[in-house]
């Protein structure tokens, strides 16, 4: 059974089961996605970018705490980084490069990377998981099904 907006039982779910503080937001629900897909973006984007530039930040970390992992490998991480940043900000295969940002930020919080970094690798594995299960919302080139 479908409900339509005027009629009595939409009303009383609306207003007395889902209780909300700001009910006129519920339509901008496709800009959250956007924001955590650019937000994501962005951040893999300077991750990967330092891989390349002179600032050894990565490879410090890696080193304080005693993993031993070749140069090569952070460059292609770093590459992978970079990819994943800009096709989510382009909104471009948005879930498949979600799906590569969850991997990388698992890995990093499986390693241990370094324990500053603990929290913040958590919460891009968050960003991930909702891009994944939300998509990329409006201004993409993905096209929603």
């Amino acid at each position: 059974m479908r409900v339509a907006h005027g009629d009595p039982l939409f009303f009383l779910v609306y207003n007395l089961i889902m209780f909300s503080l700001f009910p006129s937001l519920f339509a901008y629900q496709l800009v959250a996605p956007f924001i955590l897909r650019i937000v994501l973006g962005v951040i893999f984007v300077l991750r990967g970018y330092r891989a390349f530039s002179n600032f050894s930040g990565d490879g410090a970390a890696v080193d304080s705490v005693g993993i031993k992992i070749d140069r090569q490998l952070l460059k292609i991480i770093g590459v992978i980084e970079l990819l994943t940043g800009i096709f989510l900000i382009a909104g471009l295969y948005t879930q498949g490069a979600a799906i590569l940002a969850a991997l990388i930020s698992l890995g990093k919080l499986w390693k241990g990377v370094s324990a500053r970094s603990y929290e913040s690798n958590l919460a891009l594995l968050a960003i991930s998981l909702s891009l994944i299960l939300l998509g990329a919302g409006i201004w993409a080139m993905d096209k929603p099904f």
